[in-house]
């Protein structure tokens, strides 16, 4: 319920200029249906745009029938606008969703090889750096990701990844422009491989066991984006697993309660470097702190909602085929090839 303090602090910016403290999701909802319900004719309209409204779908669809009901009420003076990945979201709705909308589609084709070399160029403009790519390796990059996908996306890692190229195999005093070899070798290992696979085979065991348990429960959930505390009882039951193995314990009922509070600073830690490698997304109502975690993993209510979500363009298969892939740890593909509700068998 993240998304409630976050429409409540943007409308106290808008209204008054500031934001006050971040409130629990609940309270959020409670003070935006009050004052969508006590509004007048003569109020300006609100227009509410939302991005990645797929990630919000549950199974019961409550969150989402929560936002669109603001629209029955008399004088809500609202507009919404929401942004979702997949075509068919309309179809999905439940009736009673579906029956307070006025659905107006409107279906944005992927970008073509003009439109990213501009995006591209207008990038390296912000950035002052017009000369740090070579036109046809411009020209090359944006005409190979407008075939594959036309996901600006893909072509902006695609020009991190050659510049890290570019770096790995010239000296200081050789750098030059990103040439057209540099785009090539980026795109052979971006667009042609799962590109989590050496990212995720180069991360701690403790750190691979997370990021698992965001995984098993974006599968569960099917949702784009888990609370914390959910993968963070899911990464209780894998170490609590793996533990009792090692230590020749039966794994049938592992232990499911809080981690010790000495832990959050290492979750905190792991946390933060899966976002930094874009392999996960923290999206948080406040600041993230260790605080935060304690309160997580004791499954206290910090007044703060806390999503995890894989990086942006990863594929939840991809993420589990390399976490499985990993030899040294074999726990990964036995957790995914389970049933994810129930404990591992020794």
């Amino acid at each position: 319920m993240a998304v409630f303090s976050d429409i409540l602090q943007q409308l106290q910016v808008h209204r008054q200029g500031f934001a006050r403290a971040p409130m629990s999701g609940g309270r959020a909802y409670e003070e935006l249906t009050k004052f969508f319900s006590g509004r007048s004719r003569g109020e300006e309209t609100i227009v509410l745009l939302i991005d990645e409204i797929d990630s919000l779908v549950t199974k019961g669809q409550v969150l989402l029938y929560q936002l669109f009901d603001w629209l029955s009420l008399p004088n809500a003076r609202l507009a919404l606008v929401s942004i979702a990945n997949t075509m068919d979201l309309p179809e999905r709705l439940l009736p009673r969703i579906a029956s307070r909308l006025a659905v107006v589609p409107v279906k944005f084709a992927a970008y073509d090889r003009p439109q990213l070399r501009q995006i591209m160029n207008y990038r390296l403009w912000l950035a002052k750096a017009e000369g740090a790519f070579t036109k046809d390796a411009l020209e090359i990059c944006a005409a190979r990701v407008a075939a594959a996908s036309g996901d600006a996306r893909k072509a902006l890692q695609v020009c991190r990844r050659a510049i890290e190229i570019q770096h790995d195999e010239c000296s200081a005093s050789e750098l030059g422009p990103v040439t057209l070899t540099h785009v090539t070798a980026a795109e052979e290992s971006l667009l042609r491989v799962n590109p989590a696979s050496k990212s995720i085979a180069g991360l701690s065991l403790k750190a691979r066991r997370l990021l698992l348990a965001v995984v098993l429960e974006v599968k569960k959930t099917e949702n784009l984006l888990v609370p914390l505390r959910d993968a963070l009882r899911r990464y209780i039951v894998i170490i609590t697993t793996c533990e009792r193995r090692e230590s020749g314990e039966s794994c049938l009922q592992p232990k499911t309660e809080s981690m010790p509070s000495e832990y959050a600073e290492e979750v905190q830690f792991m946390l933060q470097r899966l976002d930094a490698m874009h392999l996960l997304r923290i999206h948080c109502t406040g600041s993230w702190s260790a605080e935060t975690a304690i309160c997580a993993m004791h499954m206290e209510d910090s007044g703060q909602e806390v999503m995890l979500g894989l990086g942006e363009s990863l594929d939840v298969d991809d993420v589990a085929d390399a976490l499985s892939g990993c030899v040294e740890d074999d726990i990964a593909g036995e957790f995914l090839g389970s049933n994810a509700d129930q404990p591992l068998q020794r």
